[in-house]
């Protein structure tokens, strides 16, 4: 078994904007393992941007939209790391276009945002957020 499983859903939306994903993956599951992290599961939903917000609002208490939700879910009882991640794909392409980048490229930094929140990396402060977009860049240099 992978250290780290991803669960993508398999729609057009997903191939859409992820593409190949083998490479991605393959740079998340090193991520993970780098990191010396327990074997986790985590599920990839793409929702749209009312879901989004709803969830936002009922979670984090803030009724903005956003791109990215982490949920970390705990430890199931074979002591896999559970996890889920919410993506935003209209949210992604405003963001896209703001960056000028393709959007594939902004949901690949999303899965890796995700993925670095579950390792138990934080955004709240200027210095976190700095330290998650160097490493959100190191996995996408790579791709």
């Amino acid at each position: 078994m992978n250290l780290l499983n991803l669960k993508l859903p398999r729609t057009a939306t997903a191939q859409r904007l992820l593409g190949k994903r083998d490479r991605l993956f393959a740079e998340l599951r090193a991520l993970w393992a780098a990191h010396d992290a327990t074997p986790a599961e985590v599920e990839v939903a793409f929702v749209d941007e009312p879901a989004m917000q709803a969830l936002h609002y009922d979670y984090l208490h803030d009724s903005s939209s956003t791109d990215i939700i982490t949920f970390d879910l705990g430890v199931s009882p074979e002591g896999v790391r559970l996890g889920a991640l919410y993506i935003c794909a209209e949210v992604a392409q405003r963001f896209a276009a703001r960056y000028k980048v393709p959007v594939r490229q902004e949901v690949q930094r999303l899965l890796a945002h995700g993925i670095l929140h579950l390792l138990g990396y934080d955004d709240h402060s200027p210095q976190d957020k700095r330290r998650m977009r160097r490493e959100e860049n190191k996995i996408l240099a790579r791709l």
